[in-house]
């Protein structure tokens, strides 16, 4: 029974590589493409989506740099830190020179999910590495917790730490006018909402099986519903959607979707019983309603959280076509 579950999924490879391949390109047009391997492109080729052996033996990755536990600021009583991911040794401030700002790698702030209650910026970590040493600075953050804090503390959180970011870039190698916001699940939300007021330096943004509308969400949770979708969302926006409509909207990255205009990476599950592909869809027909570069990819074998088994097959998948969309949105 094992091998023929198994053979189901590794029949539909093929497909979904070039099905990825065909939407990327797509969304984001020549400068995506030009990442397969183009030998006229002064950007680095990727290595192919997915590889037998990392299956089987898992990722390899050089060692990178961690400056862990780096504390940001403090606020509410809570004082919030950031683990950060550098492949280049530095020893801040001391590197915050002139040389230090003209080698300066773009920067990924990585939001963690766990339904808003939970989570640790840990989530992810094998990614952070892998993103690290394909020439990025990771920037892994914390935010305040429901329901002892309610949105829109959390957003808050991350629009503070995009300012730190900016303030403290130079120190561990980064450049403040290259930013990706990326998060997963409940981080996705922030991220997206985040980056849909598109702030300084913010070039792109990616969603990770990311909450979209939280009305329709509420009032049409999964089924399965193994988190009481109900339950999360009360005590991360303290009620209902008849209690509070007006914080329900804000709070949903499809309301905002007028406003964006940086090019957007989302990616789901096909069989995700927490954040169900229909959201994506939905959100990704908003944004392109609106000029806003968008792929949605769909891993169809897949459930939440898929990614954070980065030697999967649709970790790997996505891993590979997350590192192009990054080094296509943020080299020069």
């Amino acid at each position: 029974v094992t091998a023929v579950l198994a053979l189901r999924i590794l029949v539909q490879i093929p497909a979904a590589m070039e099905a990825a391949e065909t939407t990327m390109s797509a969304g984001f047009g020549p400068g995506y493409a030009a990442l397969r391997g183009d030998p006229a492109s002064s950007r680095p080729a990727q290595p192919a989506p997915i590889s037998a052996r990392a299956v089987l033996f898992g990722l390899s990755l050089p060692p990178v740099h961690v400056s862990a536990s780096v504390p940001m600021f403090t606020i509410a009583g809570q004082t919030l830190h950031a683990d950060i991911y550098h492949a280049v040794s530095v020893t801040p401030p001391a590197a915050a020179t002139a040389s230090a700002r003209a080698s300066a790698q773009p920067i990924v702030l990585a939001i963690h999910g766990g339904s808003w209650r939970s989570g640790s910026r840990t989530e992810a970590e094998t990614c952070h590495r892998a993103l690290a040493a394909s020439g990025f600075v990771v920037v892994a953050i914390d935010y305040r917790l429901a329901p002892q804090f309610q949105f829109p503390a959390q957003l808050e959180d991350v629009r503070a730490a995009l300012a730190w970011v900016r303030a403290h870039a130079h120190e561990y190698g980064g450049d403040p006018n290259r930013i990706a916001l990326l998060g997963r699940s409940a981080g996705a939300q922030l991220a997206l909402l985040a980056a849909f007021e598109n702030p300084a330096g913010v070039r792109c943004a990616v969603g990770f099986y990311s909450p979209v509308d939280f009305t329709i969400g509420y009032r049409e949770p999964s089924d399965p519903d193994p988190l009481d979708a109900r339950a999360v969302f009360r005590a991360f926006l303290g009620g209902t959607p008849d209690d509070h409509p007006d914080l329900y909207r804000a709070a949903s990255p499809i309301e905002a979707a007028a406003r964006a205009h940086l090019p957007t990476l989302l990616i789901y599950g096909g069989r995700d019983h927490l954040v169900e592909l229909r959201f994506g869809l939905a959100l990704a027909e908003r944004l392109r309603l609106h000029g806003t570069p968008v792929a949605l990819l769909g891993i169809s074998w897949s459930e939440h959280a898929f990614d954070l088994i980065p030697h999967g097959l649709g970790g790997q998948l996505t891993l590979h076509h997350l590192r192009r969309f990054l080094h296509a949105q943020l080299l020069p």
